[in-house]
């Protein structure tokens, strides 16, 4: 047998070994759309298949709004991305839905698409109601939660009163300060506008409801990351605000520090970088967070 030969047979048992080895840490992307009752959901997962699985939810967001994120998770663990009724590559639903049907409309889709445990849920904005609820109906399958700017129960309604004591005080003496108040009371209707129309088959306020009655966290690992940036981050520097409308992001952020206490394990994050959307302004954090759970997760289960 001469050297070329050998070169040759050396050769293609490597490639055989990395195949073998790319065919069990690596399983090829998967993604798909999967019937939960007469409409279809979509599901797309990427990554080595080591636990635990992330499985990223945007809630009334579609799924892109990860696609930093789900890029640079898949590195280093398994992530799936889920698109719920009526977003992104989702089938509408036709029929109104709450919280609880939401999340057992996921749990359907993941066991259909044999996505296995443990998991970590990460929910971003109103993802964050959908993650909390399929915790609290599937816990045992549940190894930590990451809430990304999550909106507390009456967030819109809170932030309208807000305004209105603004509108009332003596800082208001400024026609500018006034003019750029206006533009961002017309700015939050936008956004609560948009919610409800995205909401048409989601009951969001239902959902509120069924977190109330949920069942704590006790000590599972729980994040929540807030964004720190000031409102003046989207009007920019030279916009005049009156300081008492710096209270919108503070309000936010105390609700949020307030979730971060349904564990005992639970602790808040703050992004320097991120005023609203953190996925897409500060990936890099939420990367971050995640990779922190899951390394702690692994760790644990080495020292047993």
């Amino acid at each position: 047998m001469n050297w070329q030969t050998l070169r040759f047979l050396a050769w293609t048992s490597i490639l055989i070994v990395n195949m073998h080895v790319s065919a069990q840490s690596f399983p090829a992307e998967q993604f798909g759309w999967y019937d939960v009752g007469g409409y279809k959901l979509y599901l797309q997962c990427d990554g080595p298949s080591r636990a635990p699985t992330v499985v990223l939810l945007g809630g009334l967001a579609p799924s892109g709004v990860f696609g930093v994120v789900s890029y640079d998770v898949a590195r280093f663990t398994r992530v799936c991305v889920f698109d719920t009724a009526g977003v992104g590559m989702s089938d509408p639903s036709p029929r109104v839905t709450d919280g609880r049907q939401r999340a057992e409309e996921l749990h359907r889709v993941l066991v259909t698409a044999k996505v296995t445990g443990p998991l970590v849920l990460v929910g971003y904005e109103y993802g964050a109601q959908l993650a909390r609820l399929y915790a609290d109906l599937h816990p045992s399958g549940v190894r930590a939660v990451i809430l990304v700017n999550p909106l507390p129960e009456g967030l819109w309604e809170k932030l309208h009163v807000t305004l209105a004591n603004i509108l009332r005080s003596g800082e208001m003496d400024a026609w500018d300060a006034r003019r750029e108040l206006q533009r961002l009371t017309e700015r939050l209707a936008a956004v609560r506008d948009d919610a409800a129309a995205l909401t048409a088959n989601w009951n969001v306020q239902a959902g509120e409801r069924q977190l109330r009655q949920a069942r704590p966290l006790k000590a599972m690992p729980l994040v929540v990351i807030t964004p720190g940036q000031d409102v003046r981050s989207y009007y920019g520097e030279r916009a005049r605000l009156p300081s008492g409308s710096l209270r919108l992001t503070q309000i936010l952020g105390e609700q949020q520090r307030t979730m971060a206490r349904l564990s005992s394990a639970g602790r808040q994050v703050v992004s320097q970088r991120a005023w609203f959307s953190i996925p897409e302004q500060d990936p890099a954090l939420v990367v971050s967070v995640i990779r922190q759970v899951v390394g702690a997760l692994r760790a644990n289960v080495d020292e047993r």
